[in-house]
């Protein structure tokens, strides 16, 4: 009777390995991609919206902003307070938008107050060129949020710093949803 030392040969191979990995870095290159994709689509509605917002009421845009912000952080009323101090002090649409920018209230992966304000009042008459293309964003958006696994999105995000999204803490805008089982 002969004894091996060696066990029987692993279930997997070297050609498994590697393919394996070749995979994942090719869908991780893929997901990286369709942020850097996503992420200059957001850009071009942010500019849209922006340039057809021009001739709004801002005292209108002030309220709906106040009023979308504090519905959105309503436990978080003494961390909004001095928000609302300087969104009283805008006079202008370009100092709205430099306001959301600056603190960071809307990006590619938080884009809700940029549907919110393709509407008619004000958008005025590009309202419906305005929404088709937060449609068409949000088409995008769904293909890139929905399709990886979220351990890959956080993945693309690790490896390339510049496309990680930077939210406000209390505006709750970015809603992950499972498809199906959640299985890593």
């Amino acid at each position: 009777m002969e004894i091996s030392l060696f066990s029987t040969a692993p279930a997997w191979s070297t050609i498994t390995v590697v393919t394996s990995m070749h995979q994942k870095a090719s869908e991780l290159d893929l997901l990286t991609v369709q942020a850097l994709q996503l992420e200059e689509k957001y850009r071009q509605l942010l500019q849209l919206i922006q340039q057809l917002s021009q001739n709004a009421n801002v005292e209108v845009v002030k309220n709906q902003l106040t009023d979308i912000l504090q519905g959105k952080c309503l436990n978080q009323s003494h961390g909004i307070s001095s928000y609302m101090e300087i969104i009283d002090k805008i006079t202008s649409m370009n100092e709205v938008f430099k306001f959301l920018i600056k603190n960071r209230f809307i990006g590619y992966l938080n884009y809700y107050l940029l549907k919110e304000f393709s509407s008619e009042v004000i958008c005025g008459d590009g309202y419906e060129k305005a929404q088709a293309e937060v449609v068409e964003y949000e088409k995008h958006y769904c293909k890139f949020i929905e399709e990886p696994a979220f351990c890959q999105l956080i993945e693309v995000f690790d490896e390339n710093p510049h496309l990680n999204p930077s939210t406000v803490v209390g505006l709750p805008i970015v809603v992950i949803t499972l498809s199906k089982m959640w299985k890593s």
